[in-house]
Parts: structure tokens; C-alpha cells; sequence
């Protein structure tokens, strides 16, 4: 089973007046009870709509069920939904939702909610064909395109299928959501209106206009930067993270800080990796040492591809003071040490690895190399 995103759960249990804002009114029950007379269903109806905002959703379900509450069916269905939603309720949830859209096809909301219960179920797949019908149906808000790229990042559709086209605009840039397509490179040879697309059916599209929608969102925007990420696009996603993590919440913003220092250090930023490891480190909690030691080495590891030896031999350096005791860091420091001619420091740090661990499975060849550096004049 998954938990259902918490930048989502208010959304869902909040009401229908923040989804409906940009899908005309349809007479969605949610809807339709604003304009309701003030009789005793609406009154009631408003009252279980506000036990579950306030998280007393086991109270709206016996107030639904109870013979005071005489709702309409699709009302009954879709506040018994709402209510088993915030409680975690999968299978009543689904059941109700259910009921609930075959009594009213184009309840958007219910499509939305329904996706989302299969989320919190478990099951992407039938959430992706709860979510495909809001989408037909007109639903079109930056939390439910946020919910959508979150199933289709899971699945591994970031691009889906990816095509090329011409605008008639020549300035678009990667990430602009433009004529059901999201754009996500222009080829340089290919003349300035020719751009790489990915169709409204993917991670891509949805994150990109859930950002759209909502271009003050953290949160969305820390998702989207998760779709670039993953599709190996850094410098993007460092573009995204650099708008969300400075108002995200603990614990997310650590863990966002955490990947945007890696798309910084696919890059090659290796500063700006240290300033976004130093966040990391003053949050509250900050690092353990065996985090920090890994924070530095994998800094080391990158320095190493790019053949700087000494921000490599550097950075080990930090690994092993903040983690005296590790033997593969003394070993790794060790061996980049005699790469950069250093042998006698090299030696330092083999000696440390052969006492800490004697059945170190280099132990023969360590001692190998530290007899002949003792035999070397």
C-alpha cells in the first residue's frame, strides 16, 4: 500500500469549491448542494462536509448513515467516500466513489478521489484510469495534475510519446506546457521553432502544469523537479528545487536539498553541492556522521570522474576525519593518495586500514605494497 502524498490530503478532504474553481458546474452534488434551499439534507450535508475538513471523519459517517441524514444517493455515496478517504478506508472509500460516479458520470471529483484511493490502495494502474476520466471530464486543477505525475513518475512514463513539432513560437523553454504538449529540449540544428515534446500523458506534462497552475507551490514545483531529475535532465530539475526547497517543510525540504545537490553535482557544481550539504546539516537533526562521511565521499567519487585528484584526495580527507573509523573511506583516501604520488601519506592510511580490520580481503596486498615502500630508499 502507499500513503497517499500529504501535500494532497488536504485537497481531498477540503471542499469541492477548490477543484471546482477551473471546471464549470455541472451539478456534481458537492456543487449542486451550495445552490440547495436550505433544508435539512444541505444543512446536514454541510455539517459532514465540515466534521471531515476538521478531521472528525468517523463522526460524518455515522452522521451520513443516520436516518436524520436523508441525502440523495449520489450525496450519500460521495460524503461516505470522502469520509472513509480520510480515514484510510480503501476498500469503502472505492466502494462509494464507485457508486457514486455511476449515479453521475461526470462527477469530477469523485473521478479524482476515487484515483486517489487507488493510490493509497496500492494500485497506480486503476488510479491512472480514475484520473484519465476527471481529465475527459474537464478537471483540470494543480493538485490533481500534481496527484497524476506523481502515479506516472512511479510507472516510469516521464515522457511517454516523445515527438517532435513545430510552434509558431520560437522562445519556448523546457518545462512550458504549450498546446497539450510540454516542451523538453530544442535541438539546436533542427531551426529555433523545432522542439522535443512529451504528449499530456506523462510525469512530464502533468508536473509541468501543476506548476502552471500553481506557480508559488513548493510542493509542485519539488515534484516537477523529481520528473527532471529522474529523466536525467539536472539542470531543470536543479531550476525546480532552487524554487521549492527554501519554503518547504521539514521533513521534505531535507530530502529535497538532498536531491538537488545531486543534480548540482551531475553538473559539476561541487560548491554548490557543499552549500546545499551545509543546509542539510543545520536543519534540525541535521546529519549523522555516517551521512556526512557519504555526503563527502560521493563528492570525492564525482571529483574523480572529472580526474580532479585533489578536491578527490580533499573531500576523502573530510569523509575519514568525520569517520575515523571507516575502513573503506582510510582505503579509498589511501589508494587516491599514492594516485597523486603522496606514498607515504598513502601508507598512513593502509597501516589504519590493517588495524582496524587484519581480514581485510586487500589485507596481502597492502602489506605487499607497504613492505616495498619500506624497502624504497
Amino acid at each position: 500500500m502507499n500513503t497517499i502524498p500529504l501535500i494532497l490530503i488536504g485537497t481531498l478532504i477540503a471542499p469541492l469549491s477548490r477543484i471546482a474553481d477551473a471546471v464549470p458546474l455541472r451539478g456534481d452534488g458537492e456543487e449542486s448542494a451550495l445552490r440547495a434551499p436550505a433544508s435539512q439534507p444541505a444543512a446536514t450535508r454541510a455539517t459532514v462536509q465540515k466534521l471531515i475538513e476538521s478531521g472528525r471523519a468517523e463522526e460524518a459517517l455515522v452522521l451520513v448513515s443516520s436516518p436524520s441524514g436523508t441525502f440523495p444517493d449520489f450525496d450519500r455515496h460521495e460524503l461516505t467516500g470522502r469520509a472513509c478517504l480520510a480515514l484510510q478506508r480503501w476498500a469503502q472509500a472505492r466502494d462509494a466513489f464507485e457508486a457514486a460516479v455511476r449515479e453521475r458520470p461526470d462527477a469530477v471529483a469523485c473521478h479524482f478521489r476515487l484515483g486517489m484511493v487507488h493510490v493509497g490502495a496500492g494500485n497506480d494502474r486503476l488510479a491512472l484510469a480514475a484520473f484519465e476520466k476527471a481529465d475527459f471530464h474537464g478537471l483540470d486543477t494543480a493538485e490533481f495534475h500534481a496527484a497524476w505525475a506523481e502515479v506516472l513518475l512511479r510507472r516510469g512514463t516521464l515522457f511517454g510519446d516523445v515527438r517532435k513539432r513545430t510552434f509558431a513560437n520560437d522562445r519556448l523553454t523546457p518545462g512550458t506546457v504549450f498546446d497539450n504538449s510540454v516542451v523538453i529540449v530544442r535541438p539546436a540544428a533542427e531551426g529555433k521553432n523545432r522542439y522535443v515534446v512529451a504528449p499530456r500523458a506523462s510525469a512530464l506534462f502533468q508536473a509541468c502544469r501543476a506548476v502552471q497552475l500553481s506557480p508559488q507551490s513548493a510542493e509542485f514545483a519539488e515534484i516537477a523537479g523529481n520528473v527532471w531529475a529522474s529523466a536525467g535532465m539536472p539542470e531543470q530539475a536543479v531550476r525546480e528545487y532552487a524554487r521549492a526547497c527554501p519554503i518547504l517543510p521539514e521533513p521534505r525540504r531535507g530530502a529535497c536539498l538532498e536531491r538537488w545537490g545531486e543534480c548540482l553535482l551531475k553538473l559539476g557544481d561541487f560548491d554548490g553541492y557543499l552549500a546545499r550539504l551545509r543546509e542539510r546539516m543545520a536543519l534540525p537533526g541535521g546529519l549523522t556522521t555516517v551521512e556526512t562521511a557519504e555526503a563527502y565521499s560521493r563528492l570525492a567519487a564525482a571529483a574523480a570522474e572529472k580526474g580532479d585528484s585533489a578536491r578527490q584526495v580533499r573531500y576523502l580527507t573530510i569523509a575519514v576525519e568525520v569517520e575515523p573509523d571507516s575502513v573503506e573511506r582510510r582505503l579509498l583516501l589511501g589508494d587516491a593518495l599514492a594516485w597523486s604520488g603522496r606514498f607515504a601519506e598513502a601508507a598512513e592510511q593502509w597501516r589504519e586500514v590493517l588495524r582496524l580490520r587484519p581480514d581485510h580481503p586487500r589485507a596481502e596486498e597492502l602489506t605487499k605494497m607497504l613492505r616495498d615502500l619500506d624497502a624504497t630508499p
